[in-house]
């Protein structure tokens, strides 16, 4: 049995009964019987995708959000090997490693970036990591040798200080991403840091139904915060997994090969979706999933290209691991010089079509020296005409790759 945990970044040992705190952090555990290891820990990591996405959709900053928190992961998982204390223990219970040692979590990892891109040939998934350490800074061996091992990461030394840099990074992110991220950094971003850590995610797959482009056409959509507006929206019929749910609706299209998904949770008119997002757990998923039965299904679905940009820091503080994130931190395993986690970005990219989807993710993560100040988505009728969450993921174990809220599909 593969040991292919998840996707999508973590929570708890155990289930989460779905009441968020009110101050933030990790929701409360409860019990919960799963019927293999691999259940349990897909599990987990899907409750830090809710999570995040939760905590992100509550405080957003444009009307529509993509999230890769399977990207977030790898970047924090590279991290992870640095860490001890408190920090490190935060950072587990975030990710949902807690209980395991640094050895089981860099072989799922790597388990994970064995597995994922070669489940079908149909769809394409790359993933890139890589370290890039400022001239002179005496980074410890054993941290970058335990991050080539298990990640693959490659590792560059470079001047921080240098314009040129943050070319360079941004070409790294070009060339991992189909060039659909083209900058995630600017020469300021980094110029005080001593390390970054990177990793690219990006998704290809083509509609296993495909939409006729001679179908599409401009329909009403209803966002959340602005008057009606018409999209381009693609329609067709459809034999497909589908649900009426407490919320509104859900459908699963699948990709090619069968191996991938797109989930579509459409809540009811008059329901509002970041209200719906915010309470939104591992175990609502998994109920909601368990609730698919296949039926004809008429669907309008709007075309997307959208890109979108968010410093993940604060949030991450909200999700549970504050320590990572501040001068307090403890990553002795990284130097000798004490250094902390001052900022995490990720850039994120997401096309919808006729013909299928394409979506990428760029997390890097900023070290600063912990001496030097913080710079600052009959015939049922699935019509997605207002806003909705949209989550791409690997069906056999249930691992996310991508999360997405869509208020307004023409908001750039």
């Amino acid at each position: 049995m593969k040991k292919f945990l998840i996707i999508a970044c973590a929570a708890i040992l155990c289930a989460c009964n779905g009441t968020q705190p009110e101050n933030g952090g990790m929701r409360q555990p409860k019990q919960k019987s799963f019927a293999s290891a691999d259940e349990q820990l897909c599990y987990r990591t899907n409750e830090f995708t809710f999570n995040l996405t939760s905590l992100v959709c509550k405080n957003p900053d444009k009307e529509n959000i993509i999230l890769s928190p399977l990207s977030a992961s790898l970047m924090l998982g590279m991290l992870m090997n640095g860490a001890d204390g408190e920090t490190l223990t935060q950072m587990q219970q975030v990710l949902g490693f807690e209980g395991l040692t640094p050895a089981e979590i860099n072989d799922w990892y790597a388990n994970l970036l064995q597995t994922l891109p070669a489940l079908d040939d149909v769809t394409t998934v790359n993933i890139a990591n890589s370290l890039w350490v400022k001239n002179e800074f005496p980074v410890l061996e054993d941290f970058i040798a335990v991050n080539r091992q298990f990640f693959d990461a490659t590792a560059d030394n470079v001047d921080m200080a240098d314009p040129a840099t943050a070319d360079r990074i941004n070409q790294w992110a070009a060339d991992n991403t189909n060039n659909l991220i083209k900058k995630v950094v600017t020469p300021d971003e980094i110029r005080s840091c001593v390390m970054l850590l990177a990793n690219a995610l990006y998704f290809k797959s083509k509609w296993s139904t495909p939409f006729e482009e001679a179908a599409t056409y401009d329909a009403e959509f209803y966002p959340l915060t602005s008057s009606v507006t018409k999209v381009p929206t693609m329609r067709g019929k459809v034999n497909a997994p589908y649900a009426d749910t407490k919320e509104g609706q859900l459908l699963e299209l699948d990709y090619q090969g069968s191996k991938f998904c797109m989930d579509i949770l459409l809540p009811e008119q008059g329901k509002d979706i970041r209200k719906v997002l915010a309470g939104f757990t591992a175990e609502d998923w998994s109920d909601r999933l368990a609730r698919l039965r296949y039926a004809d299904v008429h669907v309008a679905l709007p075309k997307l290209d959208l890109h979108y940009s968010r410093m993940l820091t604060n949030d991450l503080k909200a999700a549970g691991m504050p320590r990572a994130l501040s001068m307090a931190a403890e990553f002795p395993h990284i130097s000798e010089i004490p250094t902390y986690l001052s900022w995490v970005k990720q850039v994120c990219h997401l096309t919808v079509d006729e013909s299928g989807t394409e979506a990428a993710a760029v997390t890097i993560g900023g070290m600063l020296e912990s001496c030097v100040p913080t710079e600052p988505t009959e015939y049922k009728e699935f019509f997605a005409n207002r806003p909705y969450l949209i989550v791409i993921r690997e069906k056999e174990q249930g691992n996310i790759l991508f999360t997405a809220m869509i208020t307004n599909p023409e908001a750039k």
